[in-house]
């Protein structure tokens, strides 16, 4: 699971002829897939009928759904502070090439609150006193001021991430030059 700079190829080379004999058994196994995930990435296919020379997919919609995400993040420019990889359930790995806080991670990303820390072992980031009092029994810890160093990964959930498309530019320059 290597970091990758730039954008991610999508379905090329994703998929393969079925030939005598194939089963989705051995199709899984070959190209370290399951079953089931085959199965998801190819819906109304019949793997007791499989058809001499018929195209399946090897990859599941929620890995090609990331990889389009992170194409996006590139267009956008992201790829200046993060290097991009995934994981093998689609989930999206940042690498950091610049220290950010977790709060300006989920603003990139528009990532609900709680996201990452449920994915990345944030305890023990966070500010003394830097908690939400929700009522006088609750009490919530505020992740978005913790630190995440240059060289870190930060794991983000597939449904999570989503490259916000109206940070510009100029607001990436300036927060370089004011932190």
């Amino acid at each position: 699971m290597g970091s990758n700079v730039g954008a991610i190829s999508g379905n090329n080379g994703n998929s393969v002829v079925i030939k005598q004999g194939d089963t989705l058994e051995q199709i899984a196994r070959q190209y370290g897939t399951t079953v089931s995930e085959l199965l998801s990435a190819n819906p109304g296919i019949d793997p007791k009928k499989l058809q001499i020379g018929q195209s399946i997919n090897i990859e599941n919609p929620a890995i090609l759904a990331s990889k389009q995400n992170i194409n996006k993040a590139v267009e956008y420019g992201y790829g200046e502070d993060y290097d991009f990889s995934l994981a093998k359930n689609g989930d999206v790995i940042l690498l950091l090439k610049n220290g950010k806080t977790l709060g300006e991670i989920r603003e990139d990303f528009q990532i609900e609150a709680g996201s990452l820390s449920r994915t990345n072992d944030v305890k023990g980031r966070f500010k003394p006193n830097s908690y939400y009092d929700i009522d006088r029994y609750v009490r919530i810890n505020d992740y978005d001021g913790a630190d995440v160093k240059k060289g870190e990964n930060i794991v983000v959930e597939r449904q999570q991430f989503n490259p916000n498309p109206n940070k510009s530019g100029w607001d990436r320059f300036w927060h370089r030059i004011t932190h």
